[in-house]
């Protein structure tokens, strides 16, 4: 990720949870809707906020209702939403490295993901790995970091710690070291 990321002050609002990426089935769109859904029954009146392309047949599902849409947001605001964030949530099924992990990580937001996500956090350390496919799991990890702020900071420190070792200069540090390594 961009190291200018690194150097984001955050501004977080306690509660509130961020998407980034496109609301789909394979982003795992309905997992967190569920989530929303059981958390709220919980009494936990958390914000989630979705930003990102969405079909108009998932922004209006009922099952959606806790969810706030914000469609697709330029590169050069989208660190506003991160920087506001208190957890970072992505419960997809498919993934390569999603950037968008990187970038919660280097903005210091405590991630909630998938092993799918490919991801470099740790769980328990800069967030939490939960089981795809688990709405459950997906709102008690959020549950448990928002309501733990001594745990949330210690993420969200361990978060920025973790995202200076991706950096687009480290990543090409390690390339060109794995290719010399090559080399006969």
């Amino acid at each position: 990720m961009n190291p200018s990321w690194l150097k984001l002050e955050p501004k977080t609002q306690p509660g509130r949870i961020l998407f980034v990426g496109t609301a789909d089935l394979r982003k795992g769109i309905h997992y967190l809707a569920i989530a929303a859904e059981e958390l709220s029954r919980r009494g936990r009146h958390y914000e989630f906020r979705v930003a990102g392309h969405v079909d108009d047949r998932v922004r209006q599902e009922p099952l959606c209702r806790h969810l706030t849409f914000l469609g697709r947001i330029p590169r050069d605001r989208i660190h506003e939403e991160f920087q506001q964030a208190d957890v970072f949530a992505l419960p997809t099924l498919a993934e390569g490295s999603a950037e968008v992990t990187y970038e919660a990580l280097a903005a210091a937001v405590p991630l909630i993901t998938t092993a799918a996500a490919g991801s470099v956090a740790r769980d328990g350390i800069e967030g939490r790995i939960i089981p795809e496919r688990d709405p459950i799991a997906l709102a008690d990890a959020l549950e448990a970091v928002i309501e733990d702020r001594q745990t949330r900071a210690r993420m969200a420190t361990a978060a920025r710690l973790r995202a200076a070792d991706y950096t687009w200069d480290r990543y090409g540090e390690r390339l060109v070291t794995a290719l010399k390594n090559l080399s006969p």
